[in-house]
């Protein structure tokens, strides 16, 4: 049975890298985020590892300091840390897809390709299509995935206090990368769980689950007091991500409100209503499947399917304010695959209308992937667009500099930007954002002087606008497109930017 497993794993591993190579390969593109040029001006100058630290992913941090020791600038060289991410996630599906086909009994080709259908949406999503919008930290989504993978690897290998110790250990490797992979750890480890004790309410299988859950915590414990740690010995300072409860009541409430209707009604602009449609269906369609099959106790898996997608939550609560960004919310999209995979498992040896079950189910879970790869494809094609409106803006103000230069003898070194009352986010012609994806370079005030470096290695100190300055050029002043004349002023070695 094991070599069966280990054989169709390979399969598995080389259909999954088949399919993201498809879906993702519009990010393998020359591009690069809006927080790309300024992560590439702290590669330049060796800051990136403390920022890092200061946002508590210290993995991270000794990762961005590997790279600067090598001399390896990961915002100039995207293709090889994005191909290797591709890769990394392909791993991870066909081993998490090992996992779970390992608790079914002498499951059929059909079962094994199913199951495979019912893992996918936890990697073919919109959440990961925003890690790719920000392949510039491709480094991070790697090891994030990576540690947390085999921290799930390792807890179910063997019962050992070992064991334990170094699941914890990795997961806390995992989480100092990117702490929302607490989700994808709990997600999955509590369905490994559950299933190899053949969903059974009994004694045994909570006391497995209670085993996960103390690993999972402890990991997360041991994160958030290194942060702290951190903060209180003055080695970093904190920033406005750090965790705290101050406001757990307020954020609760904005998330069980305006979160879940714009995760599961505006699908985060990219999948619409049919995120909730999905989500819902597969919920009910789990307990109604369950109680029929009276295979296990209905309530043990209301509390697990509780956990399992309010944990994709939770992190945000302990934040002082709530920034639903995709990237953070990927836990989502497994509890998707967690309710499928629970479906299937039960439904596993029925016959009575089997086959149109099947169909349903394929057909959903198929539709539903179809709408995340558009949306995949849609963000990268919409960054490459306005990568291209960006260059040409910071080209031709360049353009304007230099000739001022010329005239003048002067050197332009500072910056001064004034953002009229109704900054677009993105540029006019980009019509597939959301947050931060597709946000313009030149609307965020510390990405405009970041890009001047990228593109000509024209270092700017932002300064403030005088009052006098203000009132002869910006005053009362509101734009919707970039206009030479009327934004762009130089006095002395200052550029004054009206920003649109």
């Amino acid at each position: 049975m094991k070599t069966d497993i280990k054989k169709d794993t390979w399969r598995v591993f080389l259909l999954c890298l088949l399919l993201l190579f498809a879906v993702f390969s519009i990010m393998l593109a020359d591009r690069i985020s809006n927080d790309g040029f300024s992560d590439y001006v702290m590669n330049v100058k060796g800051t990136h590892a403390a920022w890092k630290m200061q946002l508590g992913r210290f993995s991270g941090a000794a990762a961005e300091a590997v790279l600067h020791w090598l001399g390896i600038n990961d915002v100039a060289v995207q293709f090889p840390f994005t191909l290797a991410l591709i890769l990394t996630m392909a791993w991870c599906c066909a081993d998490v897809w090992a996992l779970e086909i390992s608790a079914f009994s002498q499951p059929d080709q059909r079962t094994k390709d199913l199951l495979l259908l019912a893992v996918l949406p936890a990697f073919i999503n919109i959440s990961f299509g925003e890690f790719f919008f920000f392949s510039n930290c491709a480094i991070h989504w790697i090891g994030m995935l990576l540690f947390a993978q085999l921290a799930l690897r390792v807890f179910f290998s063997k019962n050992t206090m070992g064991r334990k110790l170094l699941s914890t250990f990795l997961l806390v490797l995992s989480l100092g990368f990117y702490q929302a992979a607490v989700a994808y750890f709990i997600i999955w480890g509590l369905l490994t769980a559950v299933l190899r004790e053949d969903l059974r309410a009994d004694r045994k299988t909570f006391r497995s689950l209670l085993e996960f859950m103390i690993v999972a915590a402890a990991a997360s414990i041991l994160t958030v007091a290194l942060q702290k740690l951190f903060e209180v010995t003055g080695l970093v300072s904190g920033t406005d991500r750090s965790p705290g409860l101050g406001t757990l009541f307020y954020n609760l409430f904005r998330l069980a409100t305006s979160g879940q209707w714009n995760v599961q009604a505006k699908g985060m602009h990219f999948l619409g209503c049919l995120m909730g449609l999905t989500t819902f269906s597969l919920t009910i369609g789990l307990y109604v499947f369950v109680k029929k099959a009276k295979k296990s106790s209905l309530w043990l898996i209301i509390l697990l399917s509780l956990i399992c997608y309010g944990i994709s939550f939770l992190p945000h609560a302990l934040t002082p304010t709530v920034w639903l960004a995709p990237r953070s919310l990927f836990g989502v999209f497994s509890y998707i695959s967690f309710c499928a995979i629970l479906i299937l498992y039960v439904r596993q040896g029925c016959t009575e209308r089997g086959g149109v079950m099947h169909v349903a189910f394929a057909a959903l879970l198929g539709v539903f992937l179809v709408a995340n790869a558009r949306g995949i494809y849609l963000i990268g094609l919409e960054q490459i667009r306005s990568n291209i409106t960006d260059k040409t803006v910071i080209y031709t103000v360049e353009e304007r500099i230099e000739a001022y230069e010329q005239e003048s003898g002067v050197s332009v070194n500072r910056i001064g930007l004034i953002f009229d009352s109704s900054t677009w986010v993105s540029n006019p012609d980009i019509k597939n954002t959301y947050m931060d994806i597709n946000q313009r370079a030149t609307s965020v005030s510390w990405q405009i002087p970041a890009s001047f470096f990228y593109f000509f290695e024209r270092e700017l100190d932002s300064v403030d606008v005088p009052e006098d300055v203000y009132r002869e050029y910006f005053d009362g002043r509101e734009w919707d497109s970039f206009n030479m004349e009327e934004q762009i002023i130089l006095i002395d070695n200052t550029l004054y930017w009206g920003v649109y």
